[in-house]
């Protein structure tokens, strides 16, 4: 992972076709008023955040795929700083890798807890054989 950090001049926008995927984080004024971040992907223009001197940051968890052209605005009169991530790895990679290391892991428990079954069953029957024994002498 790598910091990714952007600060953005009110009524302008920055565009980028993503060479890896990216996460933005969060949001947070550095001068002026007021200030209203928008995302617009495919024509589709979706405000995130509005930062102001009362509200001076927002936490965001927005993600971004590989070969995505995203565009960032803002409206107002305020400067703000984005911060987020690139990744080196796809988020598909990552989630199925986590997807398969947990299936592994329940494979291991349930392994486990069969084995420790069995090691139960044959505690109980030596046991029951001590306690036979005890009772004949």
């Amino acid at each position: 992972m790598t910091f990714f950090g952007l600060t953005m001049k009110p009524d302008r926008q920055y565009t980028r076709l993503l060479q890896k995927p990216f996460s933005v984080r969060g949001v947070a004024i550095k001068e002026g008023d007021m200030g209203k971040v928008y995302v617009i992907t495919k024509d589709e223009k979706h405000i995130i955040a509005t930062v102001s001197e009362a509200i001076p940051q927002a936490q965001l968890d927005l993600q971004f795929g590989k070969c995505e052209e995203i565009t960032f605005a803002v409206e107002g009169e305020a400067t703000v700083c984005l911060t987020g991530t690139w990744y080196e790895e796809d988020y598909a990679d990552a989630k199925k890798q986590a997807e398969d290391d947990r299936r592994l892991l329940e494979k291991v428990i349930t392994f486990l807890d069969t084995t420790h079954d069995a090691d139960d069953e044959h505690d109980s029957e030596e046991e029951s054989q001590n306690s036979e024994l005890k009772t004949e002498n």
